[in-house]
């Protein structure tokens, strides 16, 4: 197991190593500029489009921020996340637990979550 210090320090779509503070390595975000699919889940994907430091912080953005998240959201098509991410990134953001039958269903109610307030 790694020590504590370093369990943070890793990229969200490889794993690699990343310097404190960033959330991908050099490799994968060449691949992403390139068009390469990866790895990551939707809500650590969200996280990095943000700007957020940690995945946590998209639960503290202010409402013009959540409104930016969602149009965001919007303009991605909802099979270019799968329906757990899709579930998953609604209840982390918004508090709704029931899982949605269809992708599109759970990103049409994370959007309307994330305009809400």
């Amino acid at each position: 197991m790694k020590p504590y210090y370093l369990i943070n320090d890793v990229c969200v779509c490889c794993g690699a190593f990343v310097p404190e503070g960033r959330q991908i390595c050099r490799d994968c975000e060449q691949g992403i500029e390139k068009g390469k699919p990866v790895k990551a889940s939707l809500l650590d994907l969200m996280s990095i489009q943000m700007g957020c430091d940690y995945l946590s912080d998209l639960r503290f953005l202010d409402h013009a921020r959540r409104a930016e998240l969602a149009e965001k959201l919007g303009n991605l098509p909802a099979r270019d996340a799968d329906l757990h991410d899709w579930n998953d990134a609604l209840h982390y953001l918004t508090g709704d637990d029931r899982p949605r039958a269809t992708a599109e269903q759970a990103k049409s109610t994370l959007i309307a979550g994330l305009t809400a307030h």
